[in-house]
């Protein structure tokens, strides 16, 4: 049902469900390119032994991407673009979840926000607000984008490489053509573009990182795809992205506002469709830099205000406070006098006398322990107010 409401409004019609492979743990990453091998001997081999060895994970906050890019045959062209974050903790035991999404269907904006708790999720789309009774696999399938690794046959591969990156071993996966098709149409067809005509996908890829603990942590995927809609070809570029963080450490508490607030949501049956407006006006488009854009969704997404000196900031829980400074690249986690900092340009926190290199692990100063977990948290806390703006830390540090 939700997969279907969010496809509303997409030119190819159809809810057919994506599948995911067995579940996984993810860990935390803001992943880098791949450097030189870093497995021995057969990749396959390497890449097998790492999807079955995944460690377990209670809690954690997936944040996901997928776009359509949609050429006509008139040259004319129409994107659909996905971004969500779902965290999820008590797995396993008494599992809770938040989710948001935005959807940009050509320029025009819709948004999906919801809770997780005793079996069912409660959402609003577009203002109208629904539950549906789900296990977590289902509700990690509303967000579209596969959320575990896939372990493709030997033969359905025609070329994989295991490299290194900051964040551990990155294995990637050229599909061969038939392999492409029927992994596209299993795995990621969520629109269900497999049921039009002349259906095609000329070639696929897929980039899976595990962590040195060997959790799952990213997947990204590229295919390319083309059908025919009223007798004309339409070509179709598909990208995914699966970023893992907070593994073990997302918490999820539904405040007793919540609580009373979801008693007023109906079955998803009994929807009022004549209330729900498939697409809104509002902008959430990308702009020309991943930095205008982060400016823009701070703003629009997570209420950010703009202070007199050109820095972004919100403030929660009376005392606490996010601050912003692009001129200088620099976030900062405020709690009543104490200020953590980190600076994406350098991938350095920095707290009173102490400075930690995140790249090399070291510090230099008057440190202790405690002082470095409160500048991992506030890496980790830009890394999620990106995410939440469809973004991620090396987009932005990609570009400082």
């Amino acid at each position: 049902m939700t997969a279907c409401l969010l496809a509303a409004g997409l030119f190819l019609s159809g809810c057919a469900s994506g599948t995911a492979s067995a579940a996984a743990s993810p860990s935390p990453s803001d992943s880098s390119s791949p450097v030189a091998s870093a497995v021995s001997g057969d990749a396959y081999a390497a890449y097998q032994a790492a999807y079955q060895n995944q460690p377990q994970a209670s809690a954690w906050t997936a944040a996901v991407k997928e776009s359509y890019d949609m050429t006509f045959s008139d040259d004319t062209m129409q994107s659909f673009l996905l971004d969500g974050v779902l965290t999820l903790s008590g797995i396993g035991s008494d599992p809770a979840g938040q989710l948001s999404q935005n959807i940009d269907n050509n320029g025009m904006a819709s948004t999906i926000s919801g809770w997780y708790k005793g079996g069912r999720l409660y959402n609003t789309y577009n203002g109208v607000s629904y539950y549906e009774d789900m296990s977590v696999d289902d509700l990690k399938k509303t967000m579209l984008v596969p959320m575990d690794p896939l372990l493709p046959g030997k033969s359905q591969i025609d070329s994989i490489t295991a490299g290194s990156s900051e964040d551990g071993t990155v294995y990637t996966m050229t599909l061969s053509a038939d392999a492409a098709k029927s992994i596209f149409s299993s795995r990621y067809d969520s629109y269900g573009l497999s049921e039009y005509s002349d259906y095609a996908v000329s070639a696929g890829t897929i980039t899976d990182t595990f962590a040195a603990d060997g959790a799952f942590i990213k997947e990204t995927s590229a295919f390319t795809i083309s059908v025919s809609q009223d007798s004309s070809p339409v070509k179709i570029a598909f990208a995914s992205e699966l970023n893992y963080a907070q593994i073990g450490s997302a918490q999820v508490t539904l405040s007793a506002d919540v609580e009373n607030s979801l008693a007023s949501y109906v079955s998803y049956q009994d929807i009022d469709t004549s209330k729900i407006t498939t697409e809104t006006t509002d902008d959430d488009s990308a702009e020309a830099t991943v930095t205008a854009t982060f400016q823009k969704r701070l703003i629009s997404r997570l209420g950010y205000t703009i202070a007199d000196n050109g820095t972004y900031g919100t403030t929660f829980n009376t005392n606490e406070a996010y601050i912003i400074d692009f001129t200088n690249h620099i976030f900062t986690y405020e709690n009543y006098t104490i200020s953590y900092i980190y600076n994406w340009k350098s991938d350095k926190g920095i707290y009173d006398a102490c400075t930690y290199d995140f790249a090399s692990g070291t510090s230099t100063g008057t440190c202790d322990d405690t002082y470095i977990t409160q500048m991992k948290n506030a890496k980790s806390s830009l890394q999620m107010e990106l995410y939440y703006c469809g973004l991620s830390l090396d987009d932005l540090r990609a570009e400082s």
